[in-house]
């Protein structure tokens, strides 16, 4: 039966142990009632930067007897999240993703983050924080995103009327000390393959060749090299 495959790796960085699951993947198969979660496997995220990916998604395959040809859909999570995290994911998907003509879909991160948290009211999500300024996406009960996702110094955050507050610890304190005072809740996010299983049919396929990493602000890497290259160094 045809399968679907879920590479969720995007925010290695925002971990940590208190986290109830670890970066991963997942696979389900594909019925006309819906899909059918098969299994997970989970990937170190102090390693996540190696080559510990495909060998994830060999490990799941093997233990469950399933065979990659079977893969109609692969749904990554492609950011805003670690600059190589996010690539390393996309490439993998658009490799397997040519090699057995399965679709891909793109699903940003902060969807699997609302997703995984099921919250009860309107949320907001925050990621990629770099001093003051957040990418910022409020969703409401139902996973529908109000508004455009956007950079956002913390200040400029609308909570009002949010129940709850999706922030790692590199969210500006700023914004969550005034979570707390307003009574919003606040909750680290979950970066989990099988909610991103939960959610990939609501979103559209695209081919290998479209599938790309959301990054809502330049690389730093490629800040450092236009930094560089306007000091003559090269």
């Amino acid at each position: 039966m045809p399968l679907v495959l879920a590479i969720e790796i995007s925010n290695p960085s925002a971990w940590t142990a208190s986290a109830p699951v670890r970066p991963g993947v997942a696979v389900a198969t594909l019925t006309s009632g819906g899909a059918i979660l098969l299994g997970s496997e989970a990937i170190d995220p102090t390693r996540i930067h190696d080559d510990d990916l495909m060998p994830a998604i060999q490990r799941l395959f093997a233990s469950r007897g399933l065979l990659a040809r079977d893969i109609a859909r692969i749904a990554v999570s492609v950011g805003p999240g670690g600059f190589t995290a996010t690539r390393i994911a996309v490439t993998a998907a658009k490799l397997i993703a040519e090699a057995t003509g399965a679709q891909c879909i793109a699903v940003p991160s902060a969807s699997v983050a609302h997703a995984a948290a099921k919250p009860a009211g309107d949320s907001i999500v925050a990621l990629s924080s770099k001093g003051e300024s957040l990418h910022a996406t409020r969703f409401t009960p139902a996973g529908e995103v109000v508004g455009a996702p956007q950079i956002l110094n913390a200040s400029d955050v609308d909570l009002n009327g949010a129940l709850l507050l999706i922030a790692d610890r590199f969210t500006p304190p700023s914004l969550v000390e005034r979570a707390q005072a307003l009574g919003v809740m606040v909750a680290e996010p979950v970066f989990d393959p099988v909610a991103l299983l939960g959610i990939e049919h609501g979103f559209e396929a695209c081919s290998p060749i479209d599938l790309a990493p959301i990054y809502p602000r330049e690389p730093e890497a490629v800040t450092k090299w236009r930094e560089l290259k306007r000091l003559g160094k090269k």
